[in-house]
């Protein structure tokens, strides 16, 4: 897999002329196989790519958190661990402080939807390097996101999707496994 070549990404996602080689590099990598094996049903319309990578190209803010979801899930996969999983850290920190800045400028009726994907995609980070503290702190965070904006019927159809099965399926699990651990059994809510 080329992943530092531009023409690499399909040209539908547009010519990503402002992206450095190592953000092209995880972009890809998100294109190729982080999709692919993140989502609950690969199809030639995963929203990991079609919804998520045009968006990404037009955000620095998604960028960063796709590049941390795509170096993180590299790491799993690496013999170099370390330095991805320093990057990894590294794009992480810069989606959470590109985040507090979002939010601390934007009213919270006015969040725009590569917000929301940004704490989605934080939250996948976390699923992804296996922290079930973290990942529910942003999965609590980005339903107050959508809460704020109104609703998931104030938001872009796909976006919406994407956001409800980003929240809901996670939480859903993090439910069984705490009701399995605290008493043997549980029915799902």
């Amino acid at each position: 897999m080329d992943i530092s070549s531009p023409g690499a990404i399909p040209r539908s996602y547009g010519y990503p002329s402002q992206l450095s080689s190592t953000e092209m590099h995880y972009l890809q990598y998100h294109v190729e196989q982080g999709s692919k094996l993140l989502a609950n049903l690969e199809t030639d319309e995963n929203p990991l790519r079609a919804l998520i990578i045009p968006k990404a190209l037009s955000s620095p803010l998604l960028l960063k958190a796709v590049c941390a979801v795509s170096a993180m899930h590299l790491t799993n996969r690496s013999h170099d661990s370390l330095r991805t999983s320093t990057t990894a850290a590294d794009y992480y920190a810069q989606a959470l402080r590109g985040l507090r800045t979002t939010l601390a400028e934007q009213p919270s009726s006015t969040f725009r939807d590569d917000t929301m994907l940004a704490v989605a995609f934080l939250c996948k980070y976390e699923i992804v390097r296996g922290s079930v503290k973290q990942w529910t702190v942003h999965l609590d965070a980005l339903q107050k996101l959508v809460i704020s904006r109104g609703g998931l019927a104030s938001i872009d159809k796909e976006t919406a999707e994407f956001l409800s099965g980003m929240y809901a399926l996670p939480y859903l699990w993090h439910t069984m496994t705490l009701c399995s651990f605290l008493s043997g059994s549980c029915t799902p809510p």
